[in-house]
Formats: structure tokens, C-alpha cells, sequence
């Protein structure tokens, strides 16, 4: 029964960390759409800044959040269950994957998963159950140039040289791929649907792109080529281009084994440990296949990638084209090589383009480009083994980062020719198991050293066990590396399943506390949970073992709390203890003091590897009413839950980790304080995702035979600056009488203050104070000002202070304040909008914006710049992110600086209708200095006509930043808006507010927005530029910008001749036609060749163009015709032409226009 609560504990887990992560970052069944989906929400909160009306369904988006399925199941078993079986578990049979023992099932009907998994539990052939886990193509989108950097950056053709002739096969587990792509056509060997084997694989972007990567054709005049154009593909479509579950992915593999691919590549990953999958990668590994997957990109390395995470899988990070880290990628312990991964240009597919080549960002570039330089190496060397391979690839690989090894680059950048000039001689053999056999005796420790100096070595260790002896292990190393062990237990009965201790990052210390169930043998093994090594012996370990015989006691409970007499208090200065979180259901241990004088009482717990350690804090009278003497409730239902609500629990998360909590106490009040490792059933998500599964909490390791301290020290605070918030009906200035109906009033006022400021601090200004909590904000706002700092506490849990500012001068100001360990302050700033009858505050800034798409785990800021206007009011809240809200003993200090005056542009203030300024007659340059304010423009259109709009925010040069920081001058993402004033005068009216055209940016990272409306002679048309830094997390800049609105006139895109640049070089420019009024698409340019040869004739074209080239003879047939770029990439050919006259032409290959021209060049060779 318990390997079923272990595997449910794990799964709650992983369905929020996946959920949280999925919904985070956007990354669902391709990363490049999400944002696609999530822009309309964007537009919505500025239409309702801007107070306009959005019509119809258009604007309405949701994002859908990826987790773990509700009713598919994959169920591993010992032996093959019966279609009965299935049945009467409440599923059916989907399919099975016998080959690693699992079946997939669907939930029948309206069966709950709980109720299904327990009925599998109780079949003694079933292993383990779990949900289908979802995964995600490690990939985002950025079309800007086509420059592979990526092949200079590795020296492919000088790699070239020293490859072998062997055929290598590489199976790309992946979306499908472009069959017809003139890059892959030649390349691909086969293709396979896991979804649905009877259908080909649905073609894609990114299969193809990846794909292409690897084994982009190379010679054929097209686009560019592979890291190893004479690979072979096997394209595996695991996703059928919409998403794919962990047993897709695991048949893919499998099918890859079948074919017996010599390299796999995993341009996808998920967060959760699949089984399945897990078990497929073992599979292909063994049978001898390089398998390298891509580490992810969310930024972070506190979650840990699968399958990049698995053992023997070569896992890559993502780099720039300056050989730094690419914002995106994962970093950690988890990376052992670098590539190339942002902006990566390569063979692309487009719906409906079809074949074109694109410029693709995320570390499922980067993973193709290692499976690459892995075939030119087995193309060389045949024989080598996954092991080999992976050792020659870190070996090789070129150190970027801090010197040798290190969390952010692993072993270094890929580097192909230093690989295949690799001596294969010299590669270590796989080290045998260290084993050895170990002695335990009662409160005896065993300390065991060792030291990992080649990849795969693990060192294994056998003690013999009696039933339930207690073996406490704990595993230390050293900072650079994560360490894990395994734990088995044999007994006369057989094996019991393993269990995996592996709950750190690198650096942190593994610990369990084992129980063993009967009489036999612990076989333990200790590895480096990634593969890491250090071959010059630094890289070592000490793993202790200590026995005992029953759980260790320290005495403390409900009933016989440790008695505080005075403050401050430390159970290592006063000698209590050791103090131990130790029992069969794990341990809570009790405290009890008596606050003097309404101390602000900061409890520090230190932590214990291995366990997650939680403080609770009660007040002593309504405690007393469960554990007292006189109590109703028996020690069953207290078991139950039917326990006090705590006043305060800490909100930190993490196992091992050092806990405080800090809390406000009233005079002569008696307090207790709980040290628990058990989680609290209402405050604890996973066990909310599995109600009524008390079970959980048998598992060992909410149990440690490791000690911890306790330190409780009390302040008196100074009252509350502001006395803001106000709770129960009084300010914190006030004195009051504590009686039982204020106490209970209080504690439900902070709960909804809570509630609020939790949502505040992870939600930045998506909170909506109505009109009386906005007097009350203003009315306790103190002054701050530029010639004094302002002091302070927060003096409660959810505390805020609140101040004022008015600025006399328009400029750039930056607030900035300490932090302390328990002092972490995070700042919004709030403008004070006097509307008709009612005042409005409006979210300028929020010191924790991070942006959407930022997940990375970074030190709390201790600043904030805002570009503030001169008369206005602003307010700026003050709340301590420290444990999501808590007081803190320690004394904040807030500064306000003018860094530099007057930063608008000179269309300002044209933040609002009133202020908008007149479109002019040339392109407008600007900025977006005053934080949080849109730039209103006002066109009058004088005859019905076509206008086009360009917005393009711009790089700062090193004269305008004037020595700024950088962080200032980071690019805008713009929502460009056009609103119809239908009767020109200049006002809208509610009717006019609905007349919304939207111009979105496609991704992220589009710092451009091309678009066009048609105009009605008479009409005015206010076109609104913001920056929407819910996304981007860019709120305050001061990069440049410029808008062009202008008439598009209909002759601009007349035919016109070449006209000679030089000795055989001819240029033009031209416009393309609005297919609407001029009734054509293609714009036409006369060549005179005068003599025979070889001609390069070049494209190059805006942004928002696809160019079509296309060459007429002089009676007017199709010489040729190319197409094979995308979007803003220049087409280019060569071609034989003889004398004559010939007209070249120019389209869009959908029919559009564009407001920026076109250049044709024409070079004889």
C-alpha cells in the first residue's frame, strides 16, 4: 500500500509544479503559439484603461492551462492485465506497451480517478499508476534574419573534414516534418505516426525546423544547411500537431529502437518524472543509441527537465549568438552542454506557405545541433557507445563560463572539430559498481567517502536490516554538483520497488529516514543524479548511515509543550534538546509563551534535509479547548483534523530549508508555537488535489532522526507609520481593549487581508480596491520626498505603508529601499486619477514584474524606476514579500531620487483623447518615458482613403542613453490601437469608443507592428501606442521609437525600369500594389541584358513581406520563379540569361502590401 501513497504524494506534486509551470510560461503543445492566444487578454485590459468597448468575440482569449490528464491513466504492472480486470477497475483499455510492461487507459464514465487508482493499488500485478503526463516542444519563435550564426559559431565545415563516410540515422521524436521541403525531401529514410500508425506524420514547424538543424541538404542552392547534411531522418510524429502525452513520446522511442536509429533527438520535455517515459529512454540507451534532449526554457534551475533529466541522456542548454546564456534556458545541475539556441535559422513549414525556412529560439534549437555533431562523430566512429559519445561531447566541449564546470554552461559549447579530433583510445571504461558491505549497529554512525572521477561510476552499499529498524541516511556534497541515492530492500519475500531520494538542487544535502518492513537487506546506491564527474577528484561525497531501533523522542507534545519563560529563547543556548521531528506518522512538536508587552515574535526553525519543516502558531486559549484536560475531542478525532485553526503558519515551501515566521502578539496573551513535518490538510495544496487520502501522511519522510533548533526572540515595535491597513475597525495607532469579540473581529479581517495581499504580491496589480479601501489608501498615505528617506516596519503580517509623492519636475525617478532576510519589500506605484464624481488609482509600476513568460527565480529587487509627471499625484505601497506577506523585525529605509529631468519625448503630454497630437507629414520619433502612459496620436483623413501604420521600437545608441543602465532602455512590446471618431470633432462618444481596430505583435519578442485601416474622408482616427508590461515585464523605458501613419497613394507601385549601379550591377526600388484598388498584386521592373551570363538577382524586402521573384522573357512567359523565404527574408536566385529584354516581378505571395518599399538588386557574375 505505501508504494501507492508514495506515488500519489509525488503526483500531487508534480500536477501544480506542471500546472503552475504550463501556465507561467505558455510553453502548451508549441511554445511560438501561446502568446498568439494570451495577446487578446492583453488588448482587453488596455481597451478598458483606455475605456473603449471591444466588440463581438474577437477580443476574448483564454489560456488554457496544460496538466495532467483527468482520464487517462498509465498503469505498470508485473504481468499483463486482463480486459476484466481493466473493467472492473472502472477503465478501458487504450493501449499497451508491452514491451515495458505498461497499459494505457481512459476512466469510464463518471468514475473518479481517486476511487480507480485505489482499485488498481489493491491488483497485486500492478506496480504503479499515475495520470498521462503532458509534454511540451522545448521551442519559441523569433523570425528577424537569416543568419545561421550557429555554424560559424562551430566551425561545420572544418568539422566536415573529419567526419567519416559511415551512414548515420537520426530519429527526430518530434511534430512531423515538411516531406517536401527541397532542404529534407532527400534526406528523410521514413516517417511514423504514434498517434495514429495507419496515417503519414501531420507536417510542422517545428519537426521540420529541427529536422532541418540536423540534416538540412547541403549544395542545392537553397537556404542554408545542416550540422550534418549527410545524416539521415526518421521522423517520428509523437504529437499529430496538436499534443502529446508521456506514452506517445515512450512509443516513439521505441519505435525508434525498432528501426534502429543510431541517434534520437528529444526536442520536448515535461517536468514530471514519467515512468514510461523514463523507461523507453533506459530501452533506447541500452540498445546503444545517443539519446540528447533539450533542457528546457523556462529559466530556472529549480525544476529538473524530462527526459533531459534522465540518466545517460545528453541534455543541452541554449546559447546566444554571443556565446552567453540565452534568457530563456534552464541552467543547473541538470546541463551538460551548451548550443546555439536562439534565433536559429533553418528549413521551416508554414500551413499555408508549406516549405520556407524560419528563425526559431528555444533549447529545441539547441538539442538538434548536439544530435548533429553526435552523427558526424558516429560517422567516424561507428562503435561508440551512448556512454562514449556523451563522454567525448563533455570532454570536448569548450569552457565559456566560469572556469571548468559550472551550473550555467555544464561541460561548455558543443565543439565538433575538437570532438572528432578526440583520441577514442583514450576514453575511460564504464567504472565498475563500487560496492562494499556495511555494519550497522544500533546509535552507531557509519561515515562513508567517495568521489566521482568518470561518468556512470556509482557506488553501491548492502547492510543487513531487521523488521523495523530505522536507518536515518544523509548524503552531502559539494556545491557544483546534485547528488541522489536509491534505496531497495530484499527480504525472502523478493524486491521491494526502489525509492529514489533525490528532493535538492546542487549543493543540497539528501536525507532519508527508512523503515525497513522486514527482516533482510538494504542495498543503497549513491550516484550523482545527473552523471556528472570531476576527473581531478573534486567531486566527492560522504554518505552516513545510522541505525536505530525505534524513533527518537524529545519529549514535546499537544499535552507536554515546552514551557518559554522569557525572551528571546534558543534551544541550543538553553540545552533542550536535541529536538527531533521523528515518529511514525512524522511529529509535531509544541511551545508555549507568554507575550509581556505585545511583542512583534520572530521563530526561526533550522532545517532538516529531507524533511519539509512547518511552523504554526495558536493562541493558547482555544488550543487549550482541543488539547486541554477538560477537552471534548479524543486523541482519534484530534488525528482527523478536528484540531485549532492556527492563527499563522508560514507560507515557504521547501524541503530541508530553514523556516521563519514572524507574528504580532497582544499584551499578557499566552501563545503557542507547533514545529510540525506534517502538512496541514486545509493549508496544504497537494493534499487539497487528493482529498480524503488521510493515508498520505503514513509516508516516512515527514520523519528525520536529524536534529533542528529553535530560536524565538520579541520586539516591541514602534506603531504603524501609517496606520494603514486598518484591521477590525481600528488603526494600529489606536490603544484598544483586547477582548474575546475584537480578537475574533481582528483574525477575520487579517484573513481577508491576507487574501488580498497574497494575490497582490503574486499577482502585481491584478487586484481591484473599490472606492472606500482607495480613500482609505490615500487618506493614510505619508509624504515622501527627494531630500529624505522614509523609515519604517511592517509591523503586522500583510502590513503595507503607503506614501505620496508629487513631482515639480517631468523626469525619470528611481525608489530604492534595503532588504534584509526577513525584510524583502516589493513597491507598486499607483497614479491618482481625479475623475468626474469619483477618484481612481491607476497601476504605473510593480517592482516584481517579471513578465508572463519569466519564470527564473531570481533575488527580490531593491529598486524601481518610473517616469513621473510633473503635478500629478502618485502613491506608492510598500508590502513585505518575505513569506508572502510577513511582519519583520528589522527596519525598512525607502529613498526617492530624480535620476534625470524632462526624459519625455517632444510630442508629450499626449497620454489622453484631450492631449492627442496631430499625425504630421514625416515619421515620428519618440519614447515612452512616463511609465504606464499610452502615446495618442490624432489622423484626419480629408478623402476616403487607405492608411498604413508602422511602429518600430529601436535599439538606444550609446549617446542617447547618456551612461543610463541598460535595464532602461530594454525594448517595447506595442499593442498599437485605432480608434474611429466618426464625425471628426475630435471627441468619441460611447457609440464611437466601439469603433476598435487592434493591431497585436504575433510574438513576445515582436518589437515591430505593421497594419493599415481604411480611413473615411472626414473621420478622425486616434491611434493609441502602448507597451503592455503584464507581458514583457518591461515597464518603464526609455528606447526610442518611431510611428509612420501615412496614405497609402495607389500610383506609388507603377512598373519602372533597372537603372545601372556600376560595371554589371543594376538596382530599383519599388512599392507593391493594394490588390483592392489596383487589381493587381505584382509590381514589374524592366532588365536590358546587353550580355550572356550568369545573373544573381536579390530581393530584399520589409518585414512584413513574403516575397515572390519572378522573371519574364520578352514575350512575356515565366523564365523562373522562386519562393522559397518567409516572411521579411530576402529571396534570391541565379540564372543564365542570354540578350534580351526581360521584366522581373515583384508580389507578396499571399497578395499583400506593404507601407515600406522593396529593393531588387541585379549582379553579373
Amino acid at each position: 500500500m505505501k508504494k501507492y501513497i508514495r506515488m500519489i504524494s509525488a503526483l500531487a506534486m508534480s500536477a501544480l509544479l506542471v500546472g503552475t509551470t504550463f501556465a507561467q510560461t505558455g510553453y502548451a503543445s508549441t511554445a511560438s503559439t501561446s502568446f498568439q492566444e494570451q495577446r487578446q487578454e492583453g488588448l482587453n485590459r488596455i481597451l478598458e484603461r483606455l475605456e473603449l468597448k471591444p466588440e463581438g468575440e474577437g477580443v476574448q482569449a483564454q489560456m488554457e492551462e496544460r496538466k495532467l490528464s483527468e482520464d487517462t491513466l498509465v498503469v505498470r504492472y508485473s504481468s499483463p492485465l486482463s480486459t476484466q480486470a481493466h473493467s472492473q477497475a472502472g477503465t478501458t483499455l487504450q493501449k499497451r506497451i508491452s514491451s515495458l510492461g505498461y497499459d494505457v487507459v481512459k476512466i469510464q464514465g463518471n468514475a473518479k480517478m481517486e476511487d480507480v487508482i485505489k482499485r488498481y493499488a489493491s491488483m497485486s500485478q500492478v506496480r504503479s499508476v499515475q495520470p498521462s503526463v503532458p509534454v511540451e516542444l522545448f521551442s519559441q519563435r523569433d523570425p528577424k534574419s537569416a543568419d545561421m550564426y550557429h555554424l560559424d559559431t562551430l566551425n561545420i565545415e572544418e568539422a566536415w573534414k573529419l567526419a567519416g563516410d559511415h551512414e548515420v540515422v537520426v530519429g527526430v521524436v518530434d511534430t512531423g516534418l515538411d516531406r517536401n521541403h527541397p532542404e529534407l525531401k532527400n534526406q528523410l529514410i521514413g516517417e511514423y505516426n504514434s498517434h495514429d500508425p495507419m496515417k503519414r506524420p501531420l507536417a510542422d514547424l517545428h519537426g521540420t525546423h529541427v529536422s532541418g538543424i540536423i540534416a538540412a541538404e547541403a549544395g542545392n542552392g537553397i537556404g542554408g544547411y545542416g550540422v550534418n547534411p549527410d545524416a539521415k531522418i526518421l521522423s517520428i510524429d509523437v504529437f499529430n500537431r496538436y499534443y502529446g502525452f508521456d506514452y506517445d513520446i515512450a512509443e516513439g522511442i521505441l519505435y525508434a529502437v525498432e528501426q534502429e536509429v543510431d541517434v534520437i533527438n528529444l526536442s520536448l520535455g515535461t517536468y514530471y518524472p514519467s515512468p514510461v517515459l523514463k523507461d523507453a529512454v533506459e530501452k533506447a540507451i541500452d540498445a546503444g543509441i545517443v539519446v540528447v534532449a533539450a533542457a528546457g526554457n523556462e529559466n530556472t534551475d529549480q525544476m529538473k527537465p524530462y527526459p533531459a533529466g534522465f540518466p545517460g541522456v545528453i541534455s543541452v542548454g541554449a546559447t546566444n549568438d554571443a556565446n552567453e546564456r540565452a534568457f530563456f534556458t534552464n541552467y543547473g545541475a541538470v546541463i551538460d552542454v551548451v548550443a546555439p539556441g536562439e534565433d536559429v535559422y533553418g528549413p521551416a513549414f508554414d500551413v499555408d506557405k508549406h516549405s520556407t525556412f524560419d528563425k526559431l529560439s528555444g533549447t529545441s534549437m539547441s538539442s538538434p545541433i548536439v544530435a548533429g555533431v553526435a552523427s558526424l562523430l558516429l560517422s567516424k566512429h561507428p562503435d561508440l557507445t551512448p556512454y562514449q559519445v556523451k563522454y567525448i561531447l563533455e570532454q570536448t566541449a569548450q569552457d565559456i563560463g566560469e572556469a571548468g564546470y559550472d551550473l550555467t554552461y555544464g561541460y561548455g559549447m558543443i565543439d565538433p572539430v575538437a570532438a572528432l579530433q578526440f583520441d577514442v583510445t583514450s576514453i575511460p571504461t564504464e567504472p565498475a559498481m563500487q560496492e562494499a558491505q556495511v555494519t550497522l549497529q544500533d546509535e552507531n554512525k557509519v561515515v562513508l567517502n567517495g568521489h566521482f572521477d568518470a561518468p556512470k561510476k556509482e557506488y553501491r552499499y548492502q547492510m543487513a536490516v531487521e523488521e523495523g529498524d530505522l536507518v536515518q541516511f544523509v548524503l552531502e556534497g559539494t556545491d557544483l554538483y546534485d547528488l541522489a541515492f536509491t534505496i531497495q530492500e530484499s527480504s525472502a519475500r523478493g524486491d521491494a520497488d526502489p525509492i529514489e531520494v533525490d528532493e535538492t538542487v546542487a549543493g543540497g544535502t539528501e536525507a532519508r529516514l527508512y523503515e525497513a518492513e522486514r527482516a533482510g537487506t538494504l542495498t543503497v546506491t549513491v550516484k550523482d543524479a545527473n552523471g556528472k564527474y570531476s576527473q581531478d577528484g573534486t567531486h566527492q561525497f560522504e554518505f552516513t548511515a545510522e541505525k536505530a531501533t525505534e524513533y527518537k523522542e524529545d519529549g514535546l507534545s499537544a499535552t507536554d509543550p515546552l514551557e518559554l519563560k522569557s525572551l528571546p529563547y534558543s534551544s541550543a543556548s538553553e540545552g533542550d534538546g536535541p529536538l527531533y521531528l521523528a515518529g511514525e506518522d512524522g511529529d509535531r512538536d509544541f511551545f508555549r509563551f507568554t507575550s509581556e508587552e505585545g511583542e512583534m515574535v520572530q521563530v526561526d526553525v533550522s532545517g532538516v534535509p529531507g524533511v519539509e519543516v512547518g511552523i504554526r502558531v495558536y493562541m493558547a486559549e482555544e488550543f487549550d479547548m482541543y488539547y486541554g484536560d477538560d477537552s471534548p475531542f479524543d486523541e482519534e478525532m484530534l488525528d482527523e483534523g478536528m484540531g485549532p485553526y492556527p492563527m499563522y503558519t508560514d507560507q515557504m515551501y521547501g524541503v530541508g530549508e530553514d523556516k521563519t515566521l514572524t507574528f504580532e502578539t497582544f499584551p499578557e496573551m499566552e501563545y503557542v508555537i507547533e514545529v510540525t513535518s506534517l502538512p496541514l490538510y486545509f493549508n496544504d495544496p497537494f493534499f487539497m488535489m487528493f482529498m480524503g487520502m488521510e493515508e498520505t501522511l503514513q509516508e516516512p519522510q515527514y520523519s528525520s532522526h536529524l536534529p533542528y533548533t529553535i530560536e524565538v526572540k520579541g520586539e516591541v515595535l514602534p506603531p504603524d507609520e501609517d496606520g494603514f491597513p486598518m484591521m477590525g475597525g481600528m488603526t494600529w495607532t489606536e490603544e484598544v481593549i483586547v477582548e474575546e469579540e475584537f480578537i475574533e473581529q481582528y483574525h477575520q479581517s487579517k484573513e481577508q487581508q491576507k487574501e488580498m495581499i497574497l494575490d497582490w504580491l503574486l499577482g502585481g496589480f491584478i487586484w481591484f480596491p473599490d472606492e472606500s479601501y482607495i480613500e482609505e489608501i490615500i487618506n493614510a498615505a505619508l509624504p515622501i520626498s527627494l531630500e529624505e528617506a522614509a523609515n519604517g516596519y511592517f509591523q503586522t503580517g500583510y502590513d503595507q505603508d503607503v506614501f505620496t509623492f508629487t513631482p515639480e519636475a517631468n523626469g525619470l525617478y528611481e525608489l530604492s529601499w534595503n532588504k534584509t532576510e526577513t525584510l524583502q519589500p516589493v513597491v507598486e506605484v499607483l497614479r491618482v486619477d481625479e475623475e468626474e464624481e469619483k477618484t481612481q488609482l491607476t497601476h504605473i509600476a510593480y517592482s516584481n514584474m517579471l513578465g508572463i513568460f519569466d519564470s527564473s527565480v531570481k533575488e527580490p529587487p531593491t529598486n524601481v524606476h518610473v517616469g513621473l509627471e510633473e503635478g500629478e499625484t502618485y502613491i506608492f505601497i510598500m508590502t513585505n514579500q518575505f513569506g508572502y506577506g510577513q511582519a519583520s523585525l528589522d527596519q525598512y529605509e525607502l529613498e526617492l531620487e530624480l535620476v534625470k529631468e524632462n526624459v519625455q519625448d517632444s510630442y508629450w503630454k499626449n497620454n489622453d483623447y484631450e492631449y492627442a497630437k496631430p499625425v504630421p507629414n514625416y515619421t515620428i520619433n519618440g519614447n515612452m518615458a512616463m511609465t504606464g502612459s499610452p502615446a495618442m496620436f490624432y489622423y484626419e483623413a480629408e478623402q476616403d482613403e487607405l492608411v498604413g501604420l508602422h511602429f518600430a521600437s529601436l535599439k538606444a545608441t550609446a549617446a542617447q542613453k547618456q551612461g543610463l543602465p541598460d535595464e532602461l532602455f530594454k525594448q517595447i512590446l506595442p499593442f498599437a490601437i485605432v480608434v474611429e471618431d466618426t464625425n471628426g470633432d475630435g471627441e468619441l462618444s460611447d457609440r464611437e469608443k466601439e469603433n476598435v481596430t487592434a493591431f497585436l505583435p504575433m510574438y513576445i519578442t515582436d518589437t515591430e507592428i505593421k497594419g493599415s485601416f481604411q480611413a473615411k474622408k472626414d473621420a478622425g482616427y486616434f491611434v493609441i501606442i502602448t507597451n503592455d508590461s503584464f507581458y514583457n515585464g518591461v515597464q518603464t523605458t526609455l528606447a526610442p521609437y518611431q510611428l509612420t501613419v501615412s496614405s497609402i497613394d495607389s500610383s506609388r507601385a507603377e512598373d519602372s525600369p533597372f537603372y545601372g549601379r556600376g560595371s554589371g550591377k543594376w538596382e530599383t526600388a519599388g512599392f507593391l500594389p493594394v490588390a483592392a484598388e489596383a487589381g493587381k498584386t505584382e509590381t514589374k521592373h524592366s532588365l536590358n541584358v546587353q550580355e550572356a551570363g550568369t545573373y544573381d538577382i536579390t530581393l530584399t524586402l520589409p518585414e512584413d513581406v513574403d516575397g515572390v521573384l519572378t522573371v519574364y522573357n520578352e514575350k512575356g512567359n515565366v523564365v523562373t520563379k522562386v519562393d522559397h523565404y518567409g516572411q521579411g527574408d530576402s529571396e534570391m536566385m541565379s540564372l543564365n540569361l542570354k540578350v534580351g529584354k526581360y521584366t522581373i516581378g515583384v508580389q507578396d505571395a499571399n497578395g499583400n502590401s506593404s507601407l515600406h518599399a522593396y529593393r531588387v538588386k541585379v549582379v553579373k557574375r
